[in-house]
C-alpha cells in the first residue's frame, strides 16, 4: 500500500535538514519544500529535481537545533514563523525580500510545556499572524503595517484578594489550528493541574472583539480533560476536526461507559471528530494507536505524532506503533505497519516525507 519514491541528489547539499514545510505546487509531480537545516539556514528545496537554494540565516535567542521545531507559513507563502517547538522565542521572515520582519516572544511562565502558538490567517484580504504573547495571551498582528489588532490590557489574578479581573484566563494557549476556510481557530492547551483543553472560536469576531479569544461569546471549551496537550489535529472539512489523544478512563466513565473495556484508571488512547462551530462530539473511536508522549530531551515532554486526511481517509503516525490508515466512517484501522514514522505529509504532491539520520530525504506515496 505504500510506494517509495526515491528523489535526485540534492545539489547544492543542504545539509542536516531538522524542520520541514510542504510548499503548495501547481506542476504535476512537483514537490517543493521548505526547510532549516541543523545551522539554522533556512533553504527552499525542489525535491523532484534536486535543486537546493539557500534563502537565509535564521537569527532566533537561544534556538536550540537539538530540540522540536516548528515552521508556520502564510496561506501565499510570503512569511514564515520559526520558533523552536517548546521555546520561548520566534522569528518571522518575509520570504519575498529574504529578510527577517519581527522578532517574537512570549513570557517565561511554563514556556517549555506547550507549543509556541504561531498561525497565520486571512482577514478582510489581508495576512495577519497569530501569535502567543503571554502563558495566557494570544494576539492579532496586521503583516502589512505590523500593526497590533488586539490591543488591550492583560487581566491580572490578583492573588490577595483570590479574585481575577475582568476577561482572565486560566488556561495556557498551545498549538494553533485554522481552518481550511480561515473562520475558525482551535488551541490545544492545558489547564491546571495539568490536564488538555481544546478551545475554539470565530476569527473574524476577533477582529471587532479584542478579548474574543478570552471569553468571546464564540469560545467553545470543545474537549476537556485529555492527558496530555497539543495532540495531532487534522481538518476533515471547513467545521469538522480530528483529534488523535489519550484520555483518563475514570474521567469519563459516566458520559462514555464504552471506555469501561479499558478499565478503571487506565489510559485510553481514543480519535475524537468534533464540530468547531457547536463544540459538539460526532465521532469517539476506541482502540487507537498509542502516542509517546516522553522525550529523550530531559525536561521536555511532547506528542511524537502526527495526523493527516489523505483519500478520504486519516492516516495516523508516530514514534511507538509505525503507521495506520483509519477509515473515519467506521472508526476501523484498515491498514497498519511498524516501520514508517514520515516528518511530514506533503498534501499538494500526496507524499509522506522521511528524513534519515544523514538529512536526506525520501518520499512514500499511498496508493488508494
Amino acid at each position: 500500500m505504500l510506494e517509495s519514491v526515491i528523489f535526485p541528489v540534492l545539489v547544492p547539499n543542504p545539509g542536516v535538514v531538522i524542520a520541514m514545510h510542504a510548499l503548495k505546487s501547481t506542476e504535476t509531480q512537483a514537490v517543493p519544500l521548505l526547510v532549516l537545516n541543523e545551522e539554522g539556514e533556512l533553504w527552499r528545496l525542489e525535491l523532484h529535481s534536486g535543486l537546493a537554494v539557500k534563502l537565509l540565516q535564521v537569527d532566533i535567542p537561544e534556538f536550540n537545533p537539538l530540540h522540536p521545531q516548528q515552521i508556520v507559513l502564510s496561506k501565499d507563502e510570503r512569511y514564515a514563523a520559526i520558533s523552536n517547538r517548546l521555546g520561548q522565542h520566534a522569528a518571522v521572515y518575509d520570504l519575498q525580500s529574504l529578510q527577517e520582519v519581527m522578532k517574537l516572544s512570549r513570557d517565561d511562565y511554563h514556556y517549555t510545556t506547550c507549543t509556541f502558538p504561531l498561525a497565520f490567517a486571512e482577514l478582510d484580504h489581508r495576512t495577519v499572524l497569530i501569535k502567543g504573547t503571554e502563558w495566557n495571551r494570544l494576539d492579532l498582528v496586521d503583516m502589512d503595517t505590523g500593526a497590533l489588532l488586539t490591543d488591550r490590557e492583560s487581566p491580572v489574578y490578583e492573588s490577595e484578594d483570590k479574585q481575577a479581573t475582568e476577561h482572565y484566563l486560566d488556561y495556557f494557549f498551545g498549538k494553533l489550528h485554522v481552518s481550511p476556510d480561515g473562520e475558525w481557530i482551535i488551541s490545544t492547551g492545558w489547564i491546571w493541574q495539568p490536564v488538555g483543553s481544546i478551545r475554539a472560536w470565530h476569527l473574524p469576531s476577533w477582529k471587532s472583539n479584542c478579548w474574543e479569544a478570552e471569553d468571546g461569546p464564540t469560545v467553545h471549551n470543545i474537549w476537556e480533560y485529555t492527558e496530555d496537550w497539543d495532540y495531532p489535529v487534522t481538518w476533515i472539512d471547513d467545521y469538522t476536526f480530528a483529534v488523535w489523544g489519550k484520555i483518563e478512563t475514570e474521567m469519563y466513565d459516566e458520559e462514555d461507559g464504552e471506555l469501561e473495556i479499558y478499565g478503571d484508571g487506565k489510559s485510553a488512547p481514543v480519535l475524537a471528530l468534533f464540530d468547531v462551530k457547536t463544540g459538539e462530539r460526532k465521532e469517539f473511536f476506541l482502540k487507537m494507536p498509542a502516542i509517546r508522549l516522553t522525550s529523550d530531551i530531559e525536561g521536555l515532554f511532547y506528542p511524537h505524532a502526527q495526523m493527516a486526511q489523505v483519500h478520504g481517509k486519516l492516516v495516523l503516525w508516530g514514534a511507538i506503533h509505525g503507521l495506520s490508515i483509519l477509515n473515519p466512517d467506521s472508526g476501523h484501522i484498515e491498514y497498519s505497519e511498524q516501520t514508517s514514522r514520515p516528518d511530514l505529509y506533503h498534501e499538494s504532491a500526496g507524499l509522506f516525507l522521511l528524513t534519515d539520520v544523514s538529512g536526506s530525504i525520501t518520499g512514500l506515496k499511498l496508493n488508494q
